[in-house]
């Protein structure tokens, strides 16, 4: 659970990891992660402006609502509610393991949210990323980047779902991805145009990471040939040598991601300096704004978009996004 945890917190996430959900599954990994950042954030601001070790019985309702008020300076609703949640849940369980005899945040309110669009990247900025990717001198590094964007911006995954992708999950003969557990834990196929850019992005990877002669990865062999191993590589930068492995974490894809944009963002600004049309300028400049604040996330909401304007049905979306529901997708025809 991490150094310097609770031991309140501790017992209550591993309560959590092995008790199933009302719908008989299992908590996933990264909605454990989400919990116990939650839940850290409280404590840490609950210690530190009471001067007090932390121990449930001692928080007031009144508490939690200066909680709410302080981080509403700080963060969006949305990010406040998810931390609500985790604070009423944990709570809930804390009265009858008698860590406390009543629950203050009972009457923790959501914060009401404006309906607004996904904030999606349009394609002019996902070729801006492209070309950034490749730029690097690395061969390895260019093709595992453009594999990555490929995997976010036109297969639409998930940035978990794109570290979990395994190398059997990519089926280049049929043209097909397979998110084997998305969220809630649903499998998906991803189909993909086996005569567009998309199926010689990612077979370019496949060829150099997992050529027919071995793995230059140093992979196990059979791993590799029972397909088990990550689809994604990075660098293990605190190794001896440096090695490039399977497997890449999700806030590995972030910072990548950020490296990629602050190159693309230098690039399109080369560019304006040679571009007269007032018109063209400013559709560069705009761009820049969307680059300044591109998520993973932000690379599936723009397909999405994309998609939505090509005619497909919200329906037909909602199903390759792994979506619960199409009301989810029809955000995108907004």
């Amino acid at each position: 659970m991490g150094n310097g945890d609770n031991q309140v917190l501790i017992d209550y996430l591993q309560d959590l990891e092995s008790q199933p959900s009302s719908r008989g599954q299992r908590v996933a990994p990264a909605t454990i992660r989400a919990i116990r950042s939650d839940l850290r954030a409280f404590i840490t601001w609950w210690e530190r402006s009471r001067e007090r070790t932390f121990a449930p019985a001692l928080v007031l309702d009144t508490e939690l609502d200066d909680y709410v008020r302080q981080r509403q300076s700080e963060c969006a609703p949305a990010t406040i509610n998810r931390s609500n949640a985790s604070l009423r849940a944990f709570f809930a369980w804390a009265v009858p393991q008698n860590h406390l005899s009543h629950n203050p945040a009972a009457r923790l309110r959501d914060l009401p949210i404006e309906e607004t669009a996904p904030r999606g990247l349009n394609l002019d900025g996902v070729e801006w990323l492209m070309r950034a990717a490749m730029l690097a001198r690395n061969p390895l590094e260019r093709t595992r980047d453009l594999a990555l964007l490929t995997l976010l911006s036109d297969c639409g995954l998930r940035s978990q779902e794109a570290a979990d992708l395994e190398l059997r999950d990519v089926a280049m003969d049929e043209g097909v991805v397979t998110v084997q557990m998305g969220k809630g834990r649903k499998p998906r196929r991803v189909v993909l145009n086996l005569g567009g850019s998309t199926i010689g992005r990612l077979q370019d990877y496949i060829s150099m990471v997992y050529p027919t002669s071995g793995s230059i990865t140093g992979a196990p062999t059979e791993e590799i040939a029972q397909g088990t191993v990550k689809f994604l590589v990075a660098q293990r930068l605190t190794k001896p040598g440096q090695p490039w492995e399977p497997g890449m974490r999700t806030v590995t894809m972030r910072k990548r991601l950020i490296v990629l944009r602050g190159i693309a963002i230098e690039l399109i600004r080369e560019q304006i300096a040679h571009e007269q049309p007032l018109d063209r300028i400013k559709g560069l400049v705009d761009t820049i704004q969307d680059l300044e604040t591109c998520s993973p996330h932000a690379l599936r909401h723009g397909l999405a978009y994309r998609l939505y304007a090509a005619g497909m049905t919200t329906k037909t979306i909602a199903r390759q996004f792994g979506h619960s529901r199409e009301t989810t997708a029809m955000k995108y025809g907004k």
